[in-house]
């Protein structure tokens, strides 16, 4: 018998579904190499979230976000 709780509604809604396919389009797959949607966009913010853009003008951090993604 397990002395573990069950699992709270807090809990279950941070589940995860490896298999939904809504979220197996692969739409942005040349960006993060998945067919998984969700992961290829959370590459792609990461990515561009350690860009250094404190002094970068609208054309100059236009520039760098095209390169990221498209590296």
């Amino acid at each position: 018998m397990s002395s573990k709780n069950p699992a709270s509604d807090e809990e279950r809604s941070r589940a995860i579904f490896a298999n939904d396919p809504d979220n197996l389009t692969g739409t942005m797959k040349r960006v993060g190499g998945s067919q998984s949607d969700h992961w290829n966009e959370t590459v792609a913010n990461q990515i561009l979230q350690t860009l250094w853009t404190a002094h970068s003008k609208d054309e100059t951090l236009n520039r760098q976000y095209n390169a990221v993604i498209a590296a």
